[in-house]
């Protein structure tokens, strides 16, 4: 990796050998550096095919190689905004800040790549604050201000930069905040006050806000500095600028009734005054703002205007410290509601939702002094609540519960390598302890990194626990994202918390000399105490840098001490919302692990993280163990869904699926079961709180973006926004959305499908259709799935019409699962009659194709009942009847062709009579209709010529090869098929070439060419498969494996038995589950299992009795009396079977009843009953004389004669005739009787 960016960096320069060699390998001798070198180089041109040019000196051509380094240098040599922002994105930290140190060489050569690139950053950033100052912007000026401030936190004039834009968006406490941050860092890094203009620009600030306060209003910005100058648009709203969906908490306060203390209208306005003054100022603290207040009682709104992604907690707060702070009287009665409301996009506040109406109600139900809360704030803030009694909603609020006391109620689960590393943590801290003293405290940083939700506090919570278990002291601090001065109070806390461990062993500290006296004046404002008086002179005498050491000093101190007692785990979450004057505190605090036995914790965020290059040399390099948390694995996901729903696990699984392995998703997905597929609405807090730190532009175009779906691309994106030049790279640096990485480039994702889901949720329903309606533009020539898709979320009226041409589209493709899917999507629509009922028609179509046949009937009669026209109900009658030939309901089949042809021959339909006739020539085929079948078919081949349609004529081709069969012609059968094989081929008609494959294949097997029936078998199998023809792959399934049966192979008969058997359950197709039970029959009979046979075979017969007993009753006849065993019954069930073939029969009754009687008659030794049998056999094949029929008639005479006890060389030869062909044809099965009547000759 160092070869490689040494060589990229310098791309067309030559950079000699030795020069590399002594700057990687800088403490190897000569030699052996040249040879790392030769190895490196080998190894880089292995996994790069890079033109790496070999000679005295190395080199890389500048086209071989694209690096983000030559695109950020081009950039900002560039210098034009566009190209600046573009330089500013591409700069992610510092230059190969994960490269291991090669040498000292190297590492100084790096050192100043690093410290030149980091110029050029900043350089750029700056000449984009002037920019964003002079064109008046402000969003962007505080994102490009924010950016180089972490880079050079010394800059001061950016810093002044960062005040105005704050008071251009009205942020005056914020603009004041940062003055004071930038007074802090400069008294404690330079001990330098501000420059006079600074201070300048400090008094305005302050002067304006008073003139505001005064006149009650707005006032213009501030003077500008040199190159600032305001915009001459006015500042954007501090609200959404359009109106938009938010989730908000609402919190109403309904105050005491002050009419029956005083009647006097003054003071009672006085009063009210009061109280909504207190009550505003609390809100604000907590970032929530006023926005109604009637008579008594007052509404507050957090995330309304500015989701923090804590809102409902938020209000909570606020009310308990409300409730804290009143003073005497009655206290109020107060309501937290959380839900969806609707935020109008003006300068005054105006909120529209159920929450608003439930938090007033609840109010008004709440006794004085009581805060209820609604179901929705229970769900986004349980574990953290502390409520009265265990009845609700509504829910009766005590108090908030501290940092790690709701773990025990939720499941730990997985994490399982994190566990183990900070337990062997915790030992070597213990062994350091315990061990003697070298001045090592065996401690160490332990840095949790990850995104909202993902596990950081419950993690932190465990590693508590692990801790405790083994004797560590255990102190916790959280961040606060609210009020003043964030991360103060966590240190006060910690503060707090050491105290009383150390108290509880030494009382008062100082008495017992465990904190020297100079630390009295800096530890009581840390526990806030009142100062005492005799320090009061001494605290006020010191400047600020020397109380902020003397802080940091007690801190330490209290740290050491309790260290000494035990082992201590020390943490702080949430450090990302510190303000930059607590990191070195964290920082001072890291620095003790190398010298007492102490873990520091610190959890953060990914995006704010503080710790970088700069805190980590501040903290003097201790070693930091970093733990970036990704989601749970699919197993421990699915592990803790079962933990909170035992009940439902395709409910269980979906949230899983859903929450991407987020914890705190998966938690909330699964307790809003009964929203179930809504987003719950901690959830939406979260991501609301990332999307509004974006600009209203970048805003607009992830909500564009959540239009089109949880992949995008940005052409379509552009196309929504009207703008051909957007781009997505603060969407991707904020990690909201992240490249696809397909082929062709430009998609992208977003980073969660709850995000995508929560973006697209917040929008209106009317700005939502608009945009799905330009999406379905989008797509018109692109994607007539996605169009269709998006018509459909727009509520557009093309959406049927399109979901009809989709579904269309997909069944061509064999797609039928897709398809049904948006016919579905199409019937849940509103739409007109006409294109309900195509869809209907469709539906019952793409059923008929999944195997779903009783579903497709009830589609049809849907359709049937919809149609109006003749031509409507033709296809709704025969739908009906294709689908009842399935399952083998003949009647009705027959019946409702009837109707179907009276409809067509009324509307003078050509094609449809086509299908009418082939359809009735296929009913009668089971029913052993010999006339009736050649009629239909015939009659169908006039229909197809009329059509003047070469597709139909090929399809009465197979009809007409039907007839032949029926007949017993087989050969000509044959002829039928494999021409219609071809032709269908030729002309890509999949359907009708795999119905005819099969019936190829059996027409084969009587030909006695049983290699190509088994191949032509597998080959419909493969294509009914792959087209979703699920009939023809039943069908194809029965002829293998009566091939295999032949062939003796019994376990690929049975495979496909088994695949045949789940078809048929599919299908509802009796008929054919018959014959397979005559397969398994007639396979157990041939093993010797009779009574399983005769089971098989008498189930078999049943559902032949059933489904109509000419298509396969004669043939179940004559294997029930070979499974029989009394010459009485085996005789009655030949005679019945007889029977049934002279009332008419499909002719494989014939060919296989025959040949199974011959075997029952030679069992019986009735040679005369053999002869026959054979005699039937050939006289039903005399007119078309097949080599199976030939050879099982031969077969049957000659061991007739060889039972009645015939001798000679006439019958010997023609018995090793026989027996050669069977073998010739691999019909071993057949042989077995040959050879034991050879033998007796």
């Amino acid at each position: 990796m160092a070869l490689l960016a040494y060589l990229a960096l310098r791309p067309d320069r030559p950079h000699p050998r030795d020069k590399i060699a002594t700057l990687l390998w800088e403490d190897s001798p000569d030699t052996l550096a040249r040879s790392s070198l030769r190895q490196a180089l080998a190894l880089l041109r292995r996994c790069l095919p890079l033109p790496i040019t070999d000679s005295d000196s190395l080199r890389i051509p500048a086209e071989a190689l694209v690096t983000d380094v030559a695109e950020f240098q081009r950039a900002v040599a560039d210098g034009s905004p566009a190209m600046l922002v573009r330089a500013v994105a591409l700069y992610r930290g510092d230059l190969f800040e994960a490269t291991p140190s090669r040498s000292a060489a190297f590492e100084d050569w790096l050192q100043v790549e690093r410290q030149h690139l980091r110029e050029l950053a900043q350089g750029a950033l700056g000449k984009l604050l002037d920019h964003e100052l002079e064109q008046g912007g402000c969003e962007a000026g505080i994102r490009h201000a924010l950016r180089l401030l972490a880079l050079d936190p010394l800059r001061e004039p950016a810093h002044r930069a960062l005040m105005r834009f704050y008071v251009r968006q009205g942020r005056y406490a914020a603009a004041l905040k940062q003055y004071q941050t930038c007074r802090s860092v400069l008294e404690r890094e330079l001990g330098v006050l501000p420059e006079p203009e600074t201070e300048a620009l400090l008094r305005e600030i302050r002067e304006r806000r008073r003139a505001r306060d005064d006149r009650g209003g707005t006032v213009p910005a501030p003077a500008p500095a040199p190159r600032m100058q305001d915009a001459e648009t006015p500042p954007p709203a501090a609200c959404p600028p359009v109106p938009e969906l938010r989730v908000a908490a609402i919190l109403c306060v309904a105050l005491a009734d002050t009419g029956a203390l005083d009647h006097d209208p003054e003071e009672m306005h006085r009063r009210t005054a009061g109280a909504v003054v207190r009550i505003d100022t609390t809100v604000r603290n907590y970032g929530g703002d006023l926005y109604r207040h009637v008579g008594n009682t007052v509404f507050a709104a957090f995330g309304a205007r500015r989701a923090h992604g804590n809102d409902p907690e938020r209000a909570v707060r606020t009310a308990l410290d409300l409730l804290r702070s009143e003073e005497g009287g009655e206290p109020p009665r107060t309501g937290v509601a959380c839900g969806l409301v609707m935020v109008d996009g003006g300068p005054d506040l105006m909120l529209t939702g159920a929450a608003v109406q439930e938090g007033g109600r609840l109010a008004m139900l709440a006794e004085p002094g009581e805060i209820l809360i609604s179901q929705a704030v229970r769900e986004a803030l349980d574990g953290l609540l502390d409520l009265k009694g265990t009845h609700g909603p509504p829910w009766r609020l005590h108090d908030l519960r501290t940092a790690g006391t709701s773990s025990a109620s939720r499941p730990f689960i997985g994490r399982r390598a994190e566990l183990h590393q900070f337990n062997g943590l915790l030992a070597a801290c213990r062994e350091a302890d315990q061990g003697p003293g070298d001045g090592a405290g065996g401690g160490m940083v332990v840095h949790v990194r990850g995104e909202a939700g993902i596990g950081k506090s419950r993690l932190v919570e465990e590693f508590q626990r692990m801790a405790g278990d083994q004797g560590f002291a255990c102190v916790t601090g959280t961040v606060l994202d609210f009020g003043v001065g964030c991360g103060q109070d966590a240190i006060k806390a910690v503060v707090r918390s050491l105290v009383a461990e150390l108290e509880k062993r030494a009382g008062s500290l100082f008495a017992e000399g465990l904190l020297a006296g100079e630390h009295r004046v800096h530890l009581a404002p840390l526990l806030d105490q009142p100062m005492p008086p005799e320090l009061r002179p001494v605290h006020d005498a010191l400047d600020h840098a020397t109380r902020d050491l003397g802080r940091r000093a007690v801190i330490a101190e209290l740290v050491r001490k309790v260290a000494a007692v035990r082992p201590l785990v020390l943490t702080f979450e949430d450090i990302h919302w510190a303000d930059p004057q607590v990191h070195p505190y964290f920082a001072m605090l890291a620095g003790l692990v190398a010298e007492c036995p102490v873990v520091l914790m610190l959890t953060t965020r990914i995006q704010g993280d503080p710790i970088d290059a700069a805190w980590r040399a501040a903290a003097g390099g201790v070693p930091v163990m970093t733990i970036d948390l990704g989601p749970l694995r699919p197993a421990e996901a699915e592990a803790l869904a079962h933990a909170y729903v035992k009940d439902d696990e395709d409910f269980a699984r979906s949230c899983v699926t859903r929450s991407g392995g987020n914890p705190l998703f998966l938690e909330q997905l699964l307790r809003a079961r009964n929203a179930a597929g809504t987003v719950p609405d901690t959830i939406h807090c979260i991501v609301l709180a990332r999307t509004d730190a974006l600009t209203a532009k970048d805003r607009q175009a992830l909500q564009a973006a959540s239009v089109l779906g949880q992949r995008f691309h940005l052409d379509a994106l552009r196309y929504l926004l009207d703008d051909r030049d957007y781009d997505v790279a603060v969407l991707l640096d904020q990690a909201l959305v992240r490249p696809a990485g397909g082929p062709a480039g430009g998609e992208y994702l977003f980073a969660h499908a709850l995000v995508q889901e929560a973006v697209h949720d917040s929008l209106l329903r009317s700005r939502r259709n608009d945009l799905h309606r330009r999406a379905a533009d989008w797509y018109a020539s692109r994607d007539i799935v996605r169009r269709a898709e998006h018509l459909g979320s727009a509520g557009d009226d093309r959406a049927a019409a399109a979901y009809l041409e989709a579904a269309r589209f997909h069944i061509a493709g064999y797609r039928f699962e897709r398809a049904r899917s948006l016919i579905k999507r199409g019937l849940a629509l509103d739409c007109a009659r006409a294109e309900r009922f195509a869809l209907a028609c469709l539906d019952g179509e793409v059923l008929e194709a999944l195997g779903s046949i009783r579903p497709a009937i009830s589609a049809y009669r849907t359709a049937r009942d919809l149609g109006e026209t003749d031509e409507e109900r033709c296809r709704a009658w025969f739908g009906l009847a294709a689908g009842m030939r399935v399952i083998d309901d003949l009647t009705g089949a027959l019946d409702a062709l009837d109707h179907a042809e009276a409809a067509a021959m009324r509307a003078g339909l050509v094609a449809e009579r086509f299908h009418i006739h082939h359809l009735r020539g296929n009913l009668c085929f089971p029913r052993g209709d010999l006339d009736g079948c050649l009629r239909e078919h015939e009659a169908a081949l006039e229909w197809a010529r009329r059509a003047n349609a070469p597709d139909l004529e090929i399809h009465a081709l197979s009809g007409l090869g039907d007839a032949c069969y029926l007949r017993g012609r087989m050969i000509t059968a044959h002829g039928y098929f494999s021409r219609c094989v071809r032709r269908a081929r030729e002309r890509e008609l999949p359907r009708i070439e795999v119905e005819n494959l099969y019936m190829d294949a059996v027409t084969r097997l009587f030909m006695t060419d049983l290699e190509s029936a088994l191949a032509l078998a597998r080959d419909s199998i493969a294509l009914a498969a792959r087209i979703g023809h699920r009939r023809a792959e039943l069908v194809s399934h029965v002829v293998a494996s009566e091939v295999m049966s032949e062939l003796g192979d019994e376990e690929a008969c049975l495979s496909h038995y088994a695949r045949a058997q789940a078809l048929t359950a599919q299908l509802g197709a009796l008929r054919f589950e018959a014959e397979n039970l005559m397969g398994l029959g007639r396979m157990a009979l041939y093993k010797g299992r009779r009574t399983e046979a005769l089971d098989l075979l008498t189930r078999a017969m049943d559902l032949a009795v059933q489904t109509g007993i000419g298509y396969l009753g004669p043939s179940v006849l004559a294997l029930l009396a070979r499974a029989h065993d009394g010459p009485d019954e085996r005789r009655r069930l030949l005679d019945q079977g007889t029977a049934m073939l002279a009332q008419g029969s499909v002719s494989h009754n014939h060919f296989i009843f025959y040949r199974e009687a011959i075997e029952v008659a030679l069992d019986m030794g009735d040679w005369a009953a053999a002869d026959h049998y054979a005699d039937r056999l050939e006289d039903f094949a005399s007119p078309e004389p097949l080599p199976w029929s030939t050879l099982f008639v031969t077969r049957g005479r000659l061991l007739a004669r060889s039972g009645r006890g015939e001798q000679g060389n006439e019958l010997c030869y023609g018995l090793t005739r026989v027996l050669d062909t069977c073998r010739a044809t691999r019909m071993v099965r057949h042989t077995a009787r040959i050879d034991e009547a050879l033998s007796r000759l």
